[in-house]
């Protein structure tokens, strides 16, 4: 039986938006050895115009054999080789940013 509410919910309506770009809002890269290894991405659609990124219920997820697709996808291994090349740029960087922990 509903029961009157002196101060009714009101939730605004959502008004349309367009998200023209993609957003990768996970990328992760596991390759524990030389013959097994996997890429995973979470795509996220959004508007870098407006900085919106759609919630994760308007994701998709691309899960893939890492050793396929830097065989099969030249941009792909393109890409890898460009993150293998600035590794002791990474390290480096570490080095000098990570938080002292020493006291």
């Amino acid at each position: 039986m509903p029961i009157q509410n002196e101060n009714p919910l009101v939730i605004p309506a959502k008004s349309e938006k367009t998200f023209p770009q993609i957003w990768v809002s996970s990328l992760n890269v596991t390759v524990p050895s030389p013959s097994e290894g996997q890429l995973y991405l979470q795509l996220r659609p959004c508007d870098a115009e407006t900085g919106d990124i759609a919630e994760d219920q308007y994701s998709k997820s691309v899960e893939v054999n890492f050793w396929d697709l830097v065989s099969e996808v030249p941009e792909a291994a393109t890409a890898m080789q460009a993150v293998f090349d600035a590794i002791p740029a990474i390290e480096a960087y570490y080095e000098v940013s990570k938080p002292d922990t020493s006291t």
